[in-house]
Parts: structure tokens; C-alpha cells; sequence
């Protein structure tokens, strides 16, 4: 990578650890630790989530995804695990907004 690039890029991922979003988040990630086997849950949860989005379309991935959420729903509501899929999905949504402000100002197509 070019240097100038590697150094501007260091520095924007300096400013996101500074950022509100990314800073819950890792407050939530330290919460989390402290109860493994919600961890474990969650990660269930997010393994059947993406096995979900990558094997069925249309009316069945809908009923499947609502399936889904019953399942969870209870587990969803303890407060601990609610904090930290919150934190996360702000986070994976900051990401996705970085990247697509990138890609429209570069006219990447």
C-alpha cells in the first residue's frame, strides 16, 4: 500500500477508536465476556442468521427469518445481550456507511 495512504488510513482508524459508536461497542464486548454462555448464544444466533441470508430467498427466507425471531426472541430481550447486539449493529452500520461514502467518492463501480 502507499505510504501516504497507510498513514491517512491509520489515522481515520484512530479517530473511529474515539468515536461514541466504537467505544460502546467495546464496552459491550467487555459486558459480554463476563456471561460465555450468552456469547455462545449469540454466536448461534449470528451463525443461523448468516446461514439464513446465504441459503433461501424471497417468501421462504422471510418465514425463515420470522421462525427465527421467535425462537429468540426472549434471549434477545435480556438487557445484556440487547446492549451488545445494539453496539454492534451501530458499529457494523458505521462501517457500512464508511464504505459506501468511499466507494461513491471514488465513482468505484
Amino acid at each position: 500500500m502507499d505510504k501516504s495512504i497507510e498513514s491517512y488510513t491509520q489515522e481515520f482508524l484512530d479517530k473511529i477508536k474515539t468515536t461514541d459508536i466504537y467505544l460502546n461497542y467495546l464496552e459491550q464486548v467487555k459486558k459480554i465476556k463476563n456471561y460465555p454462555d450468552l456469547l455462545n448464544q449469540i454466536n448461534e444466533y449470528r451463525n443461523e442468521s448468516f446461514m439464513l441470508q446465504n441459503q433461501y430467498e424471497g417468501e421462504e427466507l422471510y418465514d425463515r427469518t420470522e421462525e427465527m425471531s421467535q425462537r429468540y426472541e426472549k434471549f434477545l430481550e435480556i438487557p445484556v445481550v440487547d446492549d451488545f447486539m445494539s453496539a454492534e449493529l451501530a458499529l457494523v452500520r458505521t462501517m457500512q456507511d464508511i464504505n459506501m461514502y468511499i466507494v461513491e467518492g471514488l465513482d468505484f463501480q
